[in-house]
């Protein structure tokens, strides 16, 4: 009955996802003119521009405990799903490996004991078409956490829920290798090319 998912295993629900994540939140950003608010070695500042359909190890900027005090901002645990709302990431998806703060264009799924929650990382990924076709805005679509909150995503019960994100890791990691091993042949390729460049524009090869 959700025309976006199709059908399903009779078995499993479609169910809105503010029914399953008790918390879902978003951030801030601090005064950038604010030279006590930043600091390379400060805590986890999460921008939507860190994310990449991936696992979040470490956030490019970082933001000192006055900048969490006076703006009031939130810590996420660990396995947290984050969705970018808008921008030029609109859509992109990762999972927090760390504890992290965010900006305002991030949307967070927080940990749920209801659900494998890298099976809810490869959910979002699935889901993000579906999310940009009824985003609003000019120029640059959007999306924000209602819609979110609202969407009705497939879940299986949690052992089926560990069996699809371990499956789709192994076929990630194998599409990784596969396309690593292309990558070495086209770099050797490029490589050749660039000495046959050579040699041909300094005349160490006869090519008439």
């Amino acid at each position: 009955g959700v025309k976006w998912i199709g059908e399903i295993p009779n078995h499993w629900e479609a169910i809105k996802i503010s029914r399953v994540h008790p918390i879902i939140g978003s951030g801030t950003t601090p005064l950038s003119s604010r030279e006590d608010y930043y600091s390379e070695k400060g805590l986890n500042w999460l921008q939507t521009g860190d994310l990449n359909n991936g696992l979040i190890t470490e956030t490019s900027k970082k933001i000192t405990p006055k900048a969490v005090d006076e703006c009031k901002m939130k810590f996420y645990p660990i396995h947290s799903v984050v969705i970018a709302m808008y921008g030029a990431t609109i859509g992109k998806v990762g999972l927090l490996k760390i504890k992290s703060t965010t900006n305002q264009a991030c949307c967070v799924l927080g940990n749920s004991d209801k659900v494998f929650m890298k099976y809810i990382f490869y959910v979002m990924q699935f889901a993000k078409n579906h999310l940009i076709s009824n985003s609003y805005g000019g120029g640059q679509p959007n999306i924000n956490q209602d819609m979110i909150k609202n969407l009705r995503i497939p879940y299986p019960n949690l052992q089926e829920q560990e069996k699809i994100a371990n499956y789709l890791d192994d076929l990630n990691e194998k599409i990784y290798k596969t396309s690593k091993g292309y990558q070495t042949q086209i770099d050797r390729l490029k490589e050749y090319k660039n000495i046959l460049i050579n040699q041909a524009v300094t005349g160490k090869i006869k090519i008439y």
